[in-house]
């Protein structure tokens, strides 16, 4: 999988960095119990498992969950959310062929749902989460 292109297209993305999400609000595999940033959204990228082929030679994809949090005491908006998931939802999937620095070319991504609302009592915040696969090969 390629972490990097996928870390680079949403911190380089125009839209998003006009709704606050730049290099310094997203985290991967964040977990420390306090909020990376006091204010602002900010996403943490959860890199999970992936299932093994039935086919021998072919790769399966890794499931990624992004978490959006926006602290409590500055909105309890969560069409704000709304709106960062489907500027993700574009960026990740204009990745075909996206090359990172760490050695993997992303061949696919697919949005497999998103969260109902759900706040985060412990960070304070309102939070939602989406799941994707990421399909990538060594380049």
């Amino acid at each position: 999988m390629s972490r990097a292109a996928v870390w680079d297209v949403l911190t380089d993305d125009t839209e998003l960095k006009k709704l606050g999400i730049t290099e310094d609000s997203v985290f991967q595999n964040y977990t420390l119990e306090e909020r990376p940033i006091q204010s602002g959204p900010f996403l943490i990228l959860r890199w999970g498992d992936s299932d093994r082929s039935p086919f021998i030679g072919v790769k399966s994809p890794v499931r990624l969950t992004i978490w959006i949090h926006w602290p409590i005491e500055e909105t309890n908006d969560f069409s704000k959310l709304d709106r960062i998931f489907d500027l993700c939802d574009v960026a990740l999937e204009k990745m075909n062929g996206e090359i990172g620095i760490d050695g993997y070319t992303i061949t696919c991504v697919r949005s497999t749902g998103r969260s109902g609302d759900l706040k985060d009592d412990g960070f304070q915040t309102i939070s939602k989460n989406a799941s994707y696969e990421v399909l990538s090969r060594k380049t």
